[in-house]
């Protein structure tokens, strides 16, 4: 018998309406589970290859269709958190750093840049019921955050936000002073950093010195540096610490000194101007936001006489847009303050930092909790397991597994790191650490 070779097999497919006959070269009358053989010779054709497997358990359900998606595989990295140093002078500490969460070294400035100091805010920075809450940002494996290389008060030398991969650091944009800002007067810095998309971050700034301090909000595009600042350039009086996304919309707490009058206002992006979501009474700031339950939670300080000295979380229902009282602080002094508000991995448990001064019940220092939103606990005594000195917050962090850092601090900047599990077991993993900013995050390397 001659040979018959064949190059075309399988190329057109299967025929299933002509007779086996009448079939051009190249169609097949019936085929299962095949697939052409790429690595041997034209017209050569092969068993399809089949799922890798994922697991030890069986697929549950019928597979339709599948595509390929590159993912990287970061098993081999290592995951270091980095809990920002402060010694509100021009000193090299940089960044606590772990990565095991337990044992922690000091990173000084060099290869990373030094993270900005709470006094380049000025006033408002030095106040402790604010300026340690701030946040900063990890997006795509890389730690976003405001630096410290630029001079305080100049209509020249613009605040910074770097961006560290665990091996360079490098400077992603400058950010312009607001039009109002007076340089022999004022100070300016970077607040909150909050992942927006795969691709943006929001950011808040403030310029000024006290009670008359203006905020902004910025969209910052990490792919190419740009800035896209939120509302008008005049519309924010005090400083926005706190974002969140919620229902389709960017909302900021702004938070005020000198007995002012705080604010939540809220925009789309896009929006022309900001809408004013909730004032609190004068007296007391807008210090943190959460969402919890699909409802959005206010935490408040009473930093300053006014509004009776009391702290309180406002709450406002998704379902009617009003606004209501869920927790009064049980102080009278001014320093009373609730804030940060936050949730908890799984969504049942909203936390917040609790200082009451001057009266009230003991302790007078602990973090609070609730699952419902309006009935409230001691989660943890920070006054008897801490020290009745660690009066001001950082801004919690949470890791993968469910774990929360927080950081406490007293009135001279002495820090302690507080963890709690998943579980709800809280313990003190750094004591007496020195000199913490506040803000943490992590990235794998």
């Amino acid at each position: 018998m001659p040979q018959l070779s064949v190059y075309s097999m399988g190329e057109k497919g299967v025929n299933t309406t002509k007779s086996p006959i009448h079939l051009e070269d190249g169609e097949l009358t019936r085929a299962q589970n095949w697939q052409p053989d790429l690595a041997g010779s034209q017209g050569s054709i092969r068993s399809r290859d089949g799922l890798t497997q994922l697991n030890a358990s069986a697929l549950a359900g019928t597979v339709t269709g599948s595509i390929g998606v590159p993912l990287p595989d970061r098993s081999a990295l290592t995951r270091t958190f980095y809990a920002a140093m402060d010694d509100l002078s021009t000193g090299t500490d940089a960044f606590r750093t772990s990565t095991n969460g337990t044992t922690w070294s000091t990173l000084v400035a060099g290869t990373i840049t030094r993270p900005a100091s709470r006094n380049r805010l000025g006033t408002f920075g030095v106040t402790p019921e604010h300026a340690s809450q701030l946040r900063w940002a990890t997006l795509n494996n890389k730690m976003y955050y405001p630096g410290n290389g630029y001079t305080d008060g100049s209509a020249t030398s613009f605040p910074t936000i770097q961006v560290w991969d665990g091996t360079t650091d490098y400077t992603l944009c400058q950010i312009p002073h607001h039009v109002n800002f007076a340089p022999a007067s004022d100070e300016s810095g970077v607040l909150a950093i909050v992942p927006y998309s795969s691709t943006e971050l929001l950011v808040s700034t403030y310029d000024g010195n006290g009670a008359a301090g203006r905020g902004r909000v910025f969209l910052l595009d990490v792919t190419t540096g740009q800035l896209t600042q939120l509302g008008p350039e005049t519309s924010l009086t005090g400083a926005p610490q706190s974002l969140v996304v919620y229902q389709g919309k960017i909302w900021a707490a702004l938070s005020v000194s000198n007995g002012s009058q705080g604010s939540v206002l809220s925009v789309r992006n896009g929006e022309a101007t900001w809408t004013t979501e909730f004032t609190p009474a004068v007296g007391r700031g807008a210090a943190s936001l959460a969402v919890f339950g699909g409802n959005l939670y206010c935490g408040q300080s009473a930093a300053w006489a006014g509004a009776g000295n009391s702290a309180i979380i406002s709450r406002r229902v998704a379902s009617t847009t009003t606004w209501s009282t869920v927790l009064t602080a049980d102080g009278t002094g001014t320093g009373n303050i609730l804030s940060p508000v936050f949730v908890t991995q799984n969504g049942l448990t909203i936390l917040v930092f609790w200082n009451s001064v001057s009266g009230g019940a003991a302790p007078a220092t602990r973090i609070s909790s609730s699952t419902d939103g309006t009935t409230w606990a001691t989660d943890f005594d920070i006054a008897t397991n801490v020290g009745a000195t660690y009066v001001r917050s950082g801004y919690p962090f949470i890791d993968t597994n469910g774990t929360i850092y927080w950081t406490v601090l007293d009135d001279s900047n002495n820090s302690v790191i507080m963890t709690r599990t998943s579980a709800g077991t809280w313990s003190t993993i750094v004591e007496a650490d020195p000199l913490l900013r506040g803000p943490m995050t992590s990235i794998s390397f």
